[in-house]
């Protein structure tokens, strides 16, 4: 794959995580959460829908309801699911599969896949490394909020994983909220 077409393919994966990410919308409120984020540095097989011991018990001390969170999480991504076609028609080709899911106590994972084996990756990892900030400020000021007008209590957190042709990691970042 070309230099110009992997950043392409780059700028549009930015592009369908936004509007995916702010997607999950009814978005009348606006209240922007200060954050904070965190590198992950490779994909995690762990994580799974189902809560462990720990995470209940850690969403219970920090007096969140457990069952609510988990509730809420389910409809959010239940709601975005309904937009992964419409993701995929706006770039078609580009990702052969989009997953969204939830990780207890509150954070909501995207997963693209992209359809054709990206040989690039360094690249790309250095264009969405540099979108950072902008990425940040778009979940500061659009997608926090919305979580929170839905009622999701305590840490919040926006994941995005991007997988090559062959499912290796090429970028995973969790970006998340403070309060």
């Amino acid at each position: 794959m070309n230099k110009r077409l992997s950043k392409t393919i780059a700028a549009a994966a930015l592009s369908v995580m936004l509007l995916g990410a702010a997607g999950c919308s009814n978005a009348d409120e606006e209240t922007p959460a200060p954050s904070t984020s965190e590198t992950t540095p490779a994909a995690d097989d762990s994580a799974s829908d189902e809560p462990s011991e720990a995470e209940n018990t850690d969403t219970a001390d920090s007096g969140v309801d457990a069952a609510k969170q988990e509730e809420i999480l389910d409809q959010l991504v239940t709601a975005e699911s309904g937009q992964i076609d419409a993701i995929k028609d706006q770039f078609p080709g580009v990702y052969s599969d989009i997953a969204i899911e939830y990780e207890l106590p509150g954070t909501i994972k995207y997963t693209y896949t992209y359809a054709e084996q990206v040989e690039t990756t360094d690249e790309m990892v250095d264009y969405f490394e540099s979108q950072i900030d902008t990425m940040q400020e778009q979940t500061d000021s659009q997608v926090f909020p919305i979580m929170r007008s839905s009622g999701l209590e305590g840490d919040l957190g926006i994941r995005y994983i991007y997988l090559n042709a062959d499912s290796s990691l090429i970028w995973d970042k969790t970006f998340t909220s403070s309060n």
